[in-house]
């Protein structure tokens, strides 16, 4: 881990801490969304939770925790999404959200972040690292290949009433509760061993610096008592003189 300021690393852990635990049903929905299993989505969500958490740490300020939280469990939903080693529900509820499942991942993403989570265009941009050009393009895709540009905005907005209602409808693992509370534990364990760590080297180095120089001194003074050529040069050098006077 990189050197980080320890107060200011867990004022930021706390922020994020309390932003999980009030709002990890949300980033489970979207995770499920990805993987369309229960235990994939646990499994994208303690992992998503966990390095949060440890690279939160490294930061030089707060930020903006949710999209934190959305950022990590897009890169592990994708990830996921991509390995497809699990199986995965068919949506037989909505024609729509299944025909949405079918579109190009970006701009299903764009879709899902800026229609389900409420985003904005802004903050949908960020989460995704596009700009709001990008993101507004393929929210234009994702709408068009749903045909959602093609009926009345009154059936537009029935449509995606309906498909909220599925991406809100995840079901959910009875233990998600218990394994988000134990990648927040098992971060926590983990960082109390590096300050550990970074305690007890901030003791050990100066005392090895100290131990060195005197095997250095010691060294010297034996080799310059056994060949005159050596210490001559090593009295020649700057200051020398006054640190080896006498010992040759």
């Amino acid at each position: 881990m990189a050197k980080i300021n320890p107060v200011l690393a867990e004022g930021i852990h706390k922020s994020l801490v309390q932003n999980v635990r009030e709002n990890y049903p949300r980033y489970y929905r979207l995770a499920y969304s990805f993987v369309k299993n229960e235990q994939a989505a646990a499994d994208i969500i303690s992992k998503g939770i966990y390095f949060s958490l440890y690279n939160g740490r490294k930061l030089k300020g707060t930020p903006d925790t949710t999209l934190w939280f959305l950022q990590l469990v897009v890169r592990e939903g994708m990830r996921a999404m991509y390995r497809n080693n699990f199986e995965r529900a068919f949506t037989a509820n909505s024609r729509h959200y299944a025909l949405m499942e079918t579109l190009e991942p970006s701009a299903v993403n764009c879709f899902k972040l800026y229609y389900f989570e409420e985003l904005s265009m802004e903050k949908t941009a960020e989460v995704l690292h596009f700009d709001v050009r990008e993101v507004e393009k393929r929210l234009e895709s994702a709408v068009k290949g749903l045909g959602l540009d093609a009926v009345s905005e009154e059936e537009a907005d029935k449509i995606l009433a309906e498909m909220q209602d599925v991406y809100e409808s995840a079901p959910a693992p009875a233990g998600l509760e218990a394994a988000v509370e134990d990648a927040i534990a098992r971060e926590e364990q983990n960082f109390a061993k590096y300050l550990t760590s970074t305690k007890r080297n901030a003791v050990l180095k100066p005392v090895g610096l100290v131990v060195l120089c005197a095997a250095l001194f010691v060294l010297t003074v034996a080799a310059g008592r056994s060949n005159p050529d050596f210490a001559q040069a090593v009295m020649a050098m700057p200051f020398m003189e006054k640190i080896f006077g006498g010992f040759f």
